[in-house]
């Protein structure tokens, strides 16, 4: 991992210059995946490649930063979402990969996608809110 260091802080800074609390976000996704991918036991040389924290990575960004409102309540959504986006990767590339398909962002668009749906649409009673 000490190869990509200097390109992961310079596209760290790239995005602070843009947008410092999706670096925040983007920071705390790669962080995330990180110590869940250890739990759940991943191997190494996907962790350490930075394979594992990519996905999540771009969902603590999106769900935190570009499709939400600041807020206590949003970065522990954007954490959530994050965490899924590890368990849905591990997911798809043990049943995936076999076929001979790289799962490339789709864990990333998935969860992106049902934390968004999920949040637009509160249910109230058994029936969905209105909008």
């Amino acid at each position: 991992m000490k190869g990509y260091v200097p390109s992961a802080l310079l596209i760290l800074f790239g995005l602070a210059v843009g947008s410092p609390r999706a670096a925040a976000f983007a920071l705390a996704g790669a962080l995330i995946a990180l110590v869940v991918a250890l739990l759940q036991g991943a191997e190494s040389q996907l962790v350490t490649a930075g394979l594992v924290g990519f996905n999540p990575l771009l969902t603590a960004v999106a769900i935190g930063a570009v499709f939400s409102q600041p807020g206590l309540g949003t970065t522990a959504y954007a954490v959530l979402a994050a965490v899924f986006t590890v368990l849905a990767q591990g997911a798809m590339v043990a049943v995936i990969t076999p076929f001979g398909v790289p799962t490339l962002t789709a864990s990333f668009v998935l969860v992106t996608w049902l934390f968004l749906l999920a949040r637009s649409r509160p249910v109230r009673g058994g029936e969905a809110a209105p909008s």
